[in-house]
Formats: structure tokens, C-alpha cells, sequence
């Protein structure tokens, strides 16, 4: 599936939407929430979506804004246990 979306990534920035909204990124996102996936980027462009739909619909605001708050605090906890796991990696390594 990424490498069907990096082949098709300059037909993609062109879409009217940009990269939300077309039906392979709906597709790569719906496989990525399906498997729980709990990348950086993947999460970082969650937050994207969500602020672009906050903009266009005002009324999405409320409801969007609460669970982009929860994806921005899961990045942070994903950041920091990857911090920690470094930290540990080189203290045992010497």
C-alpha cells in the first residue's frame, strides 16, 4: 500500500483536495487505523486532517479538537518511550 501511494504521489499533491480526500490515502489511513498503527507521521498527519476539517466545517470544531488533543498526547508518549528506550540502549551498550 505505501508503495502504491509513492508511486502515485505526484498525481496525488495535484488531486483538488490535496492528499486528503483521495481514495488512496482514505485507503492507506483506513489500513493504518484498522492495524492500530502508531507511527509518528502517520499520527502528526491525523492531526493535519482533522485541523484541515476543523476549517472547513466550523461546527466539526468541538468533536475534533477533543480527539486531535488525544492523538497530539499519544505522539508524546510514543516520543518519550522512544527516548527512553535510547537512553537504555546506550547505557547497557557501553
Amino acid at each position: 500500500m505505501a508503495k502504491l501511494l509513492l508511486q502515485n504521489f505526484s498525481i496525488l499533491t495535484h488531486y483538488p483536495t490535496g492528499l486528503n480526500g483521495h481514495p488512496i490515502v482514505e485507503e492507506l489511513c483506513q489500513f493504518l487505523e484498522d492495524n492500530q498503527s502508531k507511527a509518528p507521521f502517520y499520527l502528526a498527519f491525523l492531526v493535519d486532517r482533522m485541523e484541515e476539517m476543523m476549517q472547513s466545517d466550523a461546527s466539526t470544531s468541538q468533536t475534533l479538537l477533543s480527539k486531535a488533543d488525544q492523538v497530539c498526547w499519544k505522539m508524546i508518549h510514543i516520543v518519550r518511550m522512544f527516548k527512553l528506550n535510547i537512553l537504555l540502549f546506550r547505557y547497557y551498550s557501553h
